[in-house]
């Protein structure tokens, strides 16, 4: 056996991209499926984005402290909601179910209805690094693409060029 003839399959190891198609396999995922998980990834992460940004529900801030009541497995919360200001303080307003006696909430009251609203604590940091991981995948993706176009204009301009002498 020579060392020219030599392949992956007399090696008796596994050689990375030595099955047949595993180099087409490979560049469908780079070149076709992993952009488009990219641009999926990036259209959420804008759209999630931008939902949030100044989203702020109407009425007085401020914080509601919960009382929880069960009767025969029906249980019911509610509690004194008190403005940040000190000047707004209603007890006997229904809250979250989820939330337990004496604890405390940051919420919105509208004035008008039985009710508080959570103020939801969004954290934008899984969609921030979702749009630029997606956003710097297809810079490299698409600085490769440019450099393998030119790459491959140079070398069909080189070729011509002595067709063009004779």
């Amino acid at each position: 056996m020579s060392t020219d003839a030599f392949t992956a399959a007399e090696s008796g190891t596994l050689v990375p991209m030595s099955f047949p198609g595993a180099r087409r396999f490979a560049s469908w995922i780079f070149w076709v499926v992993l952009p488009l998980l990219s641009l999926g990834a990036l259209a959420l992460a804008i759209s999630g984005i931008a939902q949030h940004l100044g989203d702020r529900p109407d009425g007085t801030r401020g914080t509601y402290i919960a009382n929880r009541t069960c009767v025969n497995d029906v249980c019911l919360v509610g509690g004194t909601f008190v403005s940040d200001d000190g000047r707004t303080v209603v007890a006997s307003l229904l809250g979250d179910p989820r939330w337990a006696t004496g604890s405390q909430h940051r919420v919105v009251y509208d004035g008008n209805g039985s009710a508080v609203l959570g103020i939801s604590q969004w954290d934008p940091t899984p969609s921030v690094l979702a749009a630029v991981g997606a956003g710097t995948y297809l810079s490299v993706v698409g600085f490769l693409a440019l450099a393998a176009r030119r790459r491959s204009d140079s070398e069909s301009a080189a070729a011509d060029e002595p067709l063009a002498r004779t």
